[in-house]
């Protein structure tokens, strides 16, 4: 549920999606160089090595180490994961997981993390015909709600030109479970983009959502395609006790929460690095090892990560993968890659993160068939690199 394929066939890619605008922000990014080996099939710079962050308990600098990757395979799916991952753990220590697959969600259970893979359960379908996720509806993230229920907030879209699936319309949806997550039953759009109109020529609205508990409130990261400005990371707000309900929400602008309607107006919250093209795709966690919130997003160039102390006033990112991703030009049968989410085998959910994390994205060759699961370590330690 990303983009960047300009071909309007559904086959061969379900990247027609973030359509970058020509506006770029310029912010400036500190560069490290240093060499590591990096796996041979995957699109990655030389010159890129995981970045330095900083500690708030530890009052030191924390280098990132990354593994190998692996696939991960689910039975009869194609175009996974198609947006962000989401993940809880049940109370005999297995773990539920819902991810997009192409145009549907999906649910799969496992013992834990490092044995995903295998059969998985449909459990989200486009909507109705005149529905605002009638071509598209699909994971989102996962948390709990009130009387034992999962809620669910999606992403859903509108085809004005089917059967072409790009340019389209995008929205946030609720749905919400009483059976742990099995079936899930939709009570509505919750969130439009703050410049809705129809899609012509490029992608207008708000999707791909990513949603993490903070105090009372349930704070929901989104991508805004407005066409005005980069296509950049906005942030909405819901009262814990509202369950995230229609016209519950207060969009992040101009430095406060305001309850302006569906499609009020916002700023954004985590922009594009300099020369990175847009931010998209965000996965947000509380990192304990940080003792900070951490979100990785995707970039032209790949994947980047940033921290918050608040949730709300974020760090210039810093590249921790250089990728080569479907809005970097990729030729016909090369390596491209997106949706990543950053998982935590040893926390609850994927709204907590640690100091030894499981990067989990998608990988394709372009033009040449559907993309798949991959995973990657990541570990966290203390840096022996000079403070920069």
């Amino acid at each position: 549920m990303s983009e960047g394929n300009n071909d309007n066939s559904p086959v061969v890619s379900r990247r027609t999606f973030l359509k970058v605008t020509a506006l770029s922000i310029p912010t400036a990014a500190a560069a490290v160089v240093i060499a590591r080996k990096l796996a041979p099939h995957l699109s990655e710079s030389a010159a890129d090595i995981p970045p330095i962050l900083d500690s708030t308990d530890q009052e030191q600098k924390i280098e990132l180490q990354i593994g190998k990757p692996e696939a991960i395979n689910f039975q009869g799916v194609q175009w996974y994961p198609d947006g962000h991952t989401s993940f809880i753990k049940r109370d005999d220590g297995s773990i539920a997981v819902w991810f997009a697959g192409g145009p549907y969600g999906y649910m799969a259970t496992a013992r834990n993390l490092n044995s995903l893979g295998g059969e998985v359960r449909q459990v989200l379908n486009p909507g109705s015909r005149e529905s605002f996720d009638r071509n598209y509806a699909a994971p989102g993230s996962v948390i709990p709600g009130r009387n034992n229920q999962l809620l669910m907030l999606y992403h859903g879209e509108y085809h004005p030109q089917t059967p072409n699936h790009f340019p389209f319309n995008s929205g946030i949806g609720l749905a919400i479970s009483g059976d742990g997550g099995a079936s899930w039953q939709k009570k509505g759009q919750i969130l439009k983009g703050k410049n809705d109109q129809p899609a012509t020529d490029r992608v207008y609205g708000a999707g791909q959502p990513c949603a993490i508990i903070k105090g009372d409130y349930v704070y929901m990261y989104y991508i805004d395609w407005n066409g005005q400005e980069p296509d950049a990371l906005h942030l909405a707000r819901s009262p814990i006790d509202a369950d995230c309900a229609p016209n519950s929400w207060e969009k992040f602008n101009n430095g406060k929460f305001e309850n302006t309607g569906m499609n009020g107006p916002s700023t954004p919250v985590i922009l594009p690095s300099e020369r990175a093209g847009y931010a998209a795709l965000p996965g947000v966690s509380w990192n304990s090892y940080l003792n900070k919130f951490l979100a990785v997003i995707e970039s032209k160039d790949g994947f980047y990560i940033t921290t918050s102390t608040d949730g709300i006033d974020w760090a210039k990112s810093k590249k921790l993968l250089g990728l080569k991703t479907a809005n970097n030009d990729p030729k016909t049968g090369e390596t491209w890659n997106s949706y990543p989410t950053l998982l935590s085998s040893d926390k609850s959910s994927d709204r907590e993160t640690g100091k030894d994390m499981i990067l989990i994205y998608s990988e394709g060759l372009w033009n040449s068939g559907p993309h798949r699961m991959m995973k990657r370590p990541i570990s966290m330690m203390p840096s022996k690199r000079n403070k920069n």
